[in-house]
């Protein structure tokens, strides 16, 4: 589950709201005024550049539960209103016993040891 303050990717720029000013207007008391002034209005370029495989990071900075809406951001850069299932989260934590992790190296001899202070 998505929610404010994740780092997430985007899988899917087609579900991008660049001139959806009705959103603004209604959930306008719950925004940040610099997210309004950073809104990409009218920008389609994430589309043309990386439709459905962008792997930059980006973080939410609001989520709308009734309609089911995200605003993302890269630092101080321009302020997306998307989808939130066109959003999957960055660092997805992957769970493997030692012999899955050996299938995946390729080897058959992993000892799992602790890290040395240096």
């Amino acid at each position: 589950m998505i929610k404010v303050g994740d780092t997430v990717k985007v899988t899917d720029w087609g579900k991008n709201c660049s001139t959806h000013k009705k959103w603004f207007l209604d959930n306008m008391s719950n925004l940040d005024i610099e997210w309004l002034i950073r809104y990409a209005y009218g920008d389609h370029s994430k589309y043309d550049e990386c439709p459905y495989d962008d792997d930059t990071e980006y973080k939410v900075l609001y989520i709308s539960d009734k309609d089911r809406r995200a605003l993302i951001s890269r630092g101080t850069g321009k302020v997306y209103l998307i989808g939130i299932d066109a959003l999957m989260p960055y660092y997805v934590e992957v769970e493997m016993t030692i012999k899955e992790i050996e299938e995946k190296l390729g080897i058959s001899n992993l000892k799992i040891v602790k890290d040395t202070d240096e």
